[in-house]
């Protein structure tokens, strides 16, 4: 797991994209493309979690017209025997934050 960012931080960290990564039961994780490298933004408790698309894209309200990527690996392969091998990703662009 990359190293946290917390929202007070976002300013100083120099972001130039993000990425909403998609995973299992409708849980979102917010990546940041910064500076120092890749931060997956925090909160009060550790990483921070979103129970639905819009609420993670809200988080980054305030960054400035940054791309932003939805990121979803899906499991299908693994979970029909054939390995872990080249990720079965999807990608797609959302346009950029506060959009």
């Amino acid at each position: 797991m990359a190293e946290l960012v917390f929202p007070s931080q976002i300013a100083a960290a120099e972001v130039r994209s993000a990425r909403i990564r998609s995973l299992e039961g409708s849980i979102y994780l917010v990546e940041l493309d910064c500076a120092g490298g890749r931060r997956t933004l925090g909160d009060g408790r550790g990483t921070a979690v979103f129970r639905s698309l819009p609420a993670a894209r809200a988080a980054l309200e305030g960054l400035g017209a940054i791309p932003v990527r939805l990121v979803h690996d899906s499991v299908y392969d693994q979970m029909i025997g054939l390995g872990a091998g080249v990720p079965n990703r999807l990608e797609v662009a959302l346009g950029e934050a506060g959009a």
